[in-house]
């Protein structure tokens, strides 16, 4: 992904949308594969996957917190038992991968078969991490 050199104070805007990333990664529209650019609600992180046609790779980019909603997901902090017996989790970003897993799990898979795509990145800084 590239950057966009015009908007150098980009990371201050409030809102995230579509045009935004398309010229600041300067992705073509088809390369956006699937987004959620507004706030649903907790548990429900913004989020895009694009395809990285240099890297033949799928990446999923979940937005730090922002948002109040954002915030809910980041406070429900108890750790719950996941996987193993002594293996846990905070239970708000557990409820928010489910959630990514549900509204992506197809997407991706259909997204790595028809590119031919390599590799699956998931990026994201704070809650987005």
């Amino acid at each position: 992904f590239g950057r966009h050199p015009r908007h150098p104070l980009d990371f201050m805007r409030t809102v995230t949308d579509e045009r935004t990333v398309l010229e600041y990664l300067r992705l073509p529209r088809a390369d956006l594969l699937a987004s959620q650019f507004s706030a649903r609600g907790a548990f429900k992180p913004v989020h895009f996957v694009a395809l990285d046609r240099r890297q033949e790779a799928v990446v999923v980019a979940i937005r730090g917190t922002l948002h109040a909603t954002d915030a809910l997901t980041d406070l429900v902090c108890d750790y719950v038992q996941w996987r193993q017996p002594d293996g846990y989790v905070h239970s708000g970003m557990l409820a928010a991968a489910r959630w990514l897993h549900e509204q992506l799990g197809e997407v991706l898979v259909e997204a790595m078969t028809r590119t031919g795509a390599k590799k699956l990145y998931l990026v994201g800084h704070s809650l987005g991490g």
